[in-house]
């Protein structure tokens, strides 16, 4: 168990109730067959309500060309909320995987893990 007061706050940030989106295409993501969500905010990635992604190289999603790289995320989980406004986290490492994200119009995303086929994406803000 560590303290990451900042590190967990950023990392709630990504959930719904994004602030003012920077790229077109951030915000939420559904894939509603496979049940997952993919929050896209300012250059950063984070899966579903724990998992938080470091990518490299930096996630940068266009139109006219896919991007490409290897992700790696932890899953973070908030264990105590105290009332002066700070809280404990404990964080899992993942294994790291290549992802591929190519745009399909302003509204949809194509997403595969490790070369295996793309899961579609849309957005799904709340």
């Amino acid at each position: 168990m560590r303290r990451a007061g900042l590190l967990a706050g950023a990392a709630l940030a990504l959930g719904p109730g994004l602030a003012q989106a920077q790229s077109a295409f951030d915000g939420v993501w559904c894939d509603a067959a496979a049940g997952e969500a993919m929050y896209l905010r300012d250059g950063t990635l984070g899966f579903n309500e724990h998992t938080v992604c470091e990518t490299d190289p930096a996630l940068n999603i266009g139109q006219a060309t896919p991007w490409r790289g290897i992700v790696d995320c932890r899953n973070v989980y908030v264990i105590e909320f105290r009332d002066d406004g700070t809280f404990d986290t404990v964080e899992m490492p993942t294994p790291s995987v290549s992802l591929r994200i190519a745009a399909r119009g302003i509204d949809r995303l194509a997403v595969s893990v490790d070369e295996g086929p793309p899961n579609l994406f849309v957005r799904c803000d709340e």
